[in-house]
């Protein structure tokens, strides 16, 4: 899929170079915040579950695209990462579900979150992604148990249409499990504009 193009190609240069931003700051996060000034513990421990999702995200988006990759599950300098080799897939794999399992049993149910807190990774987001990463290892059984408790704890469910879940009068609707907040300005072009990059062409 990537042969004969490396690490001079932009686009996947990108790819791996901001999951790696990513990840740098979940772990930043994962360290400091047990130390941080919020008083509140379950807040903590909640943004560092956070964290512990969003790092597993971005190894999945790593792992499924380029194998074994670099594991780096702490806040490291420069001279630090250099001479890290790849892990093996099944290393990969292993930190993303531990970080979801941890992550799923701290994270609040998606009804547990007022509209002002739409967007925030919760359990079934976590058990989902969990599932899914089961399933691209075929454990076929155990993504089955995980799937089915996303199911059974009743917080998600189809649309009504198909066409739906894709529309924008539908964003954050029953079926969506993790969804990013965004938007688009032209004005400083920032936010997401893959609606202006993939739209009709056609003016209709």
């Amino acid at each position: 899929h990537y042969q004969g193009v490396g690490q001079s190609n932009g686009t996947i240069s990108n790819f791996w170079q901001y999951r790696y931003k990513g990840i740098l700051r979940c772990n930043i996060a994962i360290e400091k915040i047990p130390n941080a000034n919020i008083a509140d513990e379950n807040k903590k421990k909640r943004l560092i579950a956070e964290a512990k999702f969003l790092r597993a995200y971005f190894y999945f988006e790593l792992v499924k695209n380029f194998g074994g990759v670099p594991i780096i599950d702490g806040f490291l300098l420069p001279e630090e990462v250099d001479g890290i080799e790849r892990a093996s897939i099944e290393k990969v794999y292993a930190l993303i579900e531990k970080d979801l399992s941890d992550a799923a049993e701290i994270l609040p149910q998606r009804s547990e979150y007022s509209n002002n807190d739409m967007g925030r990774a919760t359990r079934g987001a976590a058990l989902g992604l969990l599932g899914k990463a089961q399933l691209y290892q075929q454990k076929w059984g155990e993504a089955k148990i995980t799937l089915a408790t996303v199911i059974n704890e009743a917080e998600y469910d189809l649309m009504p249409e198909f066409g739906q879940v894709c529309n924008i009068d539908y964003e954050n609707n029953k079926e969506s499990l993790f969804e990013v907040q965004n938007m688009y300005d032209p004005t400083y072009d920032l936010g997401g504009s893959m609606t202006i990059v993939a739209g009709n062409r056609s003016g209709g």
